[in-house]
């Protein structure tokens, strides 16, 4: 069973380059080499909040990376780009995908990364403000991203039930049986791999993305296409915030729908529940890459998914109001509220959550809120009742949640 705490969608920088008229950028993103031959290693990965975070080694200093499919560039966050050794090759203004503001961002060259053992040398990558990031990663900040214009330079595994990522110059190293499913990618040589979809027997394209940490993520017009489909389609949907991307936290109103089947070019996965946002975005996320062990083969522009356990019917539990930890202000905040089921006393969004179950939750320092939440993560998802108390614009209130069964209903 889902629970909404898990829908925390993280699309990093699918799309970054749309709009950019650079000649250099595509070239940059081309470049790189491995010149180690005849190779396999393998290192642990955190499968955190339904990202990849490995790690990685610049300079001789280890960093904490996310492993991004979805990204066409590396990503080196500003906060360490003056430990990292680069060039500055070009520099562009990049669009949030949603409030339409404006970041500038350096394209860079780095002449050694470091990953498994293996060395990628003159990499193509990105400097940008990551510290946003901290919010929903505070324990373990996120220092950059690898980004598939690197991953292009080798062949990779990605065991998600063992959390271990391979490497090697060869796909034909690695263990692929007989029951996995043969995906073409038509991956070119830039810019993101997209499938064939068909969900409920509407069609559209969705980005290979393990910086995305949901199943499916598509549009409003797609959840129109549904509906048109099927009048009957259960759907459930919350406002507040949706995503996080290099612009940092987006809003809007998303939808959580049941659909009967979703066919992956011949992978067929039934009774699964997707989301839906006003963002024009279209991704396929580790929600449903975890159940298989992922082999990226770009020699012969193919996708391996091998089955490790069986994807179960979805559910989807929770309360009236989404909460969750901000590492950056180290308190506990609301950050969605259920559409279906309004408080009878309405709060507003950024009302301070000053206790939850009795526990003071308004004064922590950082470790504090890491154990905490460490510890209190799971109940969240599987108690039934949460009781707050709250300070809502000088008022102090009390509110006691529900959790609730949204989907089926």
């Amino acid at each position: 069973m889902k629970n909404v705490c898990r829908f925390v969608l993280l699309s990093l920088c699918a799309g970054l380059l749309t709009g950019c008229h650079f000649i250099k950028v595509p070239k940059l993103a081309k470049q790189g080499n491995v010149t180690k031959s005849d190779y396999l290693h393998e290192v642990p990965f955190d499968y955190s909040k339904g990202l990849i975070l490995v790690d990685v080694l610049i300079n001789g200093k280890t960093y904490n990376f996310v492993f991004d499919t979805g990204a066409e560039l590396s990503v080196i966050g500003a906060h360490i780009k003056d430990a990292v050794d680069h060039k500055v090759i070009a520099s562009a203004k990049v669009k949030a995908t949603q409030n339409k503001s404006e970041s500038k961002v350096h394209f860079i060259r780095i002449p050694s990364i470091i990953l498994a053992s293996v060395d990628f040398e003159n990499t193509g990558a990105i400097i940008a403000d990551l510290a946003h990031m901290n919010e929903p990663f505070g324990c373990r900040p996120i220092d950059g991203i690898i980004g598939n214009n690197l991953m292009r330079k080798a062949a990779w595994q990605i065991d998600y039930a063992a959390e271990r990522l391979r490497v090697s110059d060869s796909t034909g190293k690695f263990s692929v049986s007989e029951q996995a499913s043969a995906l073409v990618m038509d991956a070119g040589r830039f810019r993101n791999v997209f499938f064939d979809v068909t969900i409920d027997s509407v069609s559209a394209r969705f980005a290979f993305d393990t910086g995305s940490t949901g199943n499916i993520l598509a549009d409003s017009s797609f959840f129109a296409r549904l509906q048109a489909k099927n009048p009957a389609l259960e759907y459930t949907s919350t406002t507040g915030f949706t995503s996080t991307d290099l612009n940092g936290k987006q809003t809007g109103r998303t939808i959580s729908a049941r659909v009967k089947r979703i066919d992956i070019e011949g992978l067929v996965i039934p009774d699964q529940i997707i989301l839906l946002s006003g963002r024009s975005t279209y991704l396929m996320g580790n929600e449903v890459y975890e159940h298989f062990t992922l082999t990226i083969d770009w020699e012969h522009d193919t996708l391996f998914l091998d089955p490790t356990k069986p994807v179960e019917a979805d559910t989807l539990k929770g309360f009236e109001i989404r909460i969750v930890p901000n590492f950056v202000t180290r308190q506990m905040e609301i950050a969605r509220f259920q559409d279906q089921y309004p408080l009878a006393d309405p709060i507003a969004m950024d009302a301070k959550i000053l206790k939850i179950n009795a526990v003071d939750v308004s004064h922590f320092t950082m470790d504090e809120l890491c154990t905490y939440w460490e510890q209190e993560e799971e109940n969240f998802r599987n108690t039934n009742t949460l009781d707050l108390e709250l300070l809502d614009e000088g008022v102090t209130k009390q509110v006691r949640l529900t959790n609730k069964v949204l989907l089926p209903k």
